[in-house]
């Protein structure tokens, strides 16, 4: 299968995944792949005060504590404003997983990172 001369690197991609494998298994990969890099671009200009205003509204504050430490985490910066979240956090305080993947959710993170981020909450 030959792609035209106009076709986006993404839509490439799903031509090669389409040609190279079987059961489009790796095709859904790359769709959720294309949908995170546009996330993780777009959730780069969120700022700091809009993540704190987003997080403050976060009912459970043992959810909102882990909610807030994931998200300084992973837009790994200088954040003052969420030390308190950080000084907060207590190992022997463990959230629901569910209820921290959902708020990711809310959030705006897709649902495969929210999943990954959730997996080093100890049970």
């Amino acid at each position: 299968m030959t792609a035209p001369e106009t076709t986006t690197p993404v839509m490439l991609k799903i031509i090669e995944a389409a040609a190279n494998y079987k059961d489009g298994e790796l095709l859904w990969k790359i769709l959720a792949d294309e949908d995170e890099r546009r996330w993780r671009i777009s959730s780069k200009k969120i700022t700091q005060d809009e993540w704190l205003e987003m997080i403050e509204k976060i009912p459970d504050r043992i959810v909102k504590i882990q909610v807030a430490c994931i998200v300084w985490w992973d837009f790994v910066e200088s954040w003052p404003k969420f030390d308190r979240y950080l000084a907060a956090w207590k190992i022997t305080e463990v959230p629901v997983k569910k209820d921290v993947l959902n708020t990711l959710m809310d959030l705006g993170y897709p649902e495969r990172i929210a999943i990954e981020r959730v997996k080093v909450i100890k049970p």
